[in-house]
């Protein structure tokens, strides 16, 4: 008796238990690409290097005075359409988005991006959308930390400079 009742119950469990099934009505594709690699440096391929004059007085450093082009040379792979180039540029800042901290305690290196004309603070760490076929113009300049001292010395600040598809 207890083995017929098994067999009942499994049967009647087969037969209520019936699924349903659909046609698939939804279909998921795509393309995967591998992103050109890009390189930055200067018009060798070697370090971007901005020498400032070389003696520059403390009273003169205010964010306008000393400012120079950035001398970069950016190379991609042939770019692929549906991808943004952007820019980064990498670094620590004793204050504010855009200063580069150098060794000098309240000197920082402003950086700048765009056209002579038009520039706008490069904000580190933060990519920006660029056009490989026109590329922005960089600038940098010596700043002052608003109330800082600076103190007479020879400094340097260094940064990575990055391009990358996305």
């Amino acid at each position: 008796m207890r083995l017929l009742r098994k067999n009942v119950v499994l049967v009647l469990s087969i037969l209520f238990c019936h699924q349903t099934s659909a046609a698939d009505n939804l279909k998921f594709t795509g393309t995967l690409v591998i992103p050109p690699q890009c390189t930055i440096g200067n018009a060798a391929g070697g370090m971007i290097e901005v020498p400032f004059p070389g003696r520059m007085p403390i009273s003169k450093i205010d964010g306008v005075n000393f400012i120079l082009p950035v001398p970069y040379n950016l190379k991609c792979g042939n770019g692929t359409p549906g991808l943004d180039l952007q820019l980064t540029l990498v670094g620590s800042s004793p204050y504010g988005d855009g200063v580069l901290k150098t060794n000098l305690g309240d000197l920082g290196i402003q950086i700048y991006y765009g056209s002579a004309s038009s520039k706008k603070k490069f904000t580190l760490n933060k990519p920006i959308n660029i056009n490989f076929k026109n590329q922005p113009e960089l600038w940098a300049v010596p700043v002052n930390k608003p109330g800082g001292t600076l103190k007479d010395g020879s400094f340097e600040a260094t940064a990575t400079l990055k391009a990358e598809y996305h």
